[in-house]
């Protein structure tokens, strides 16, 4: 498989190793120069497939008008990996 299409504008990616984690059927793949990105295996095809990385404020702005208790469930849908 090329990974190649994830690389980032850093270093060459072979300087470090990556890591790995599975769940649900996916392999997620991570490493500090590339963007991460998710395997699939089906029918003895693989496939590889973007993870858009969302970053939450765990800090905070004071926004005037919105509560510290508010949860946007936007977020929670966002966090979901669906195949495209």
């Amino acid at each position: 498989m090329d990974i190649t299409r994830f690389t980032t504008s850093a270093p060459d990616a072979s300087i470090l190793e990556c890591e790995y984690a599975a769940g649900n059927g996916y392999l997620i793949v991570f490493n500090p120069f590339l963007d991460p990105f998710y395997v699939t295996y089906s029918a003895g095809v693989i496939s590889s497939f973007p993870i858009s990385v969302n970053i939450r404020d765990t800090i905070g702005i004071p926004e005037p008008g919105v509560p510290d208790t508010f949860r946007s469930s936007s977020l929670i849908t966002s966090l979901i990996i669906t195949s495209s």
